[in-house]
Formats: C-alpha cells, structure tokens, sequence
C-alpha cells in the first residue's frame, strides 16, 4: 500500500475556503448534489407524514 506522503494529490492539510470551492468548477456539482440529498429528505418527510393517514383509510 501506498504511503500519502507520496502520492502528491492526497495533500489532505491543506485549507480550502467555501468561496475558492463555490467559485471552481465544480459548483454545479455541488450544487446539484445538495439539491438532490434536499429532494430526497423533502420526499422521506412528506411520506412519513401522509402514511399514517393514508394505512387508517
């Protein structure tokens, strides 16, 4: 197994700050990827609600 120290992209002490992250490439990813966890805990909290209600009919 390899060690990190050398492989050269496991840098992992270095600080990277929301705004150099958020204005990378890689914002739409990020941004797509929170929306989905959203839909996905907005969808297990309407389901939760409704079947309670929806068993007693």
């Amino acid at each position: 197994m390899a060690e990190a120290s050398n492989n050269p992209g496991a840098d992992t002490d270095t600080f990277v700050p929301w705004r150099e992250f958020l204005k990378s490439n890689y914002a739409p990813s990020l941004a797509l990827v929170c929306l989905a966890v959203w839909l996905h805990a907005a969808d297990s909290l309407v389901v939760a609600t409704m079947l309670p209600q929806l068993l007693r009919k």
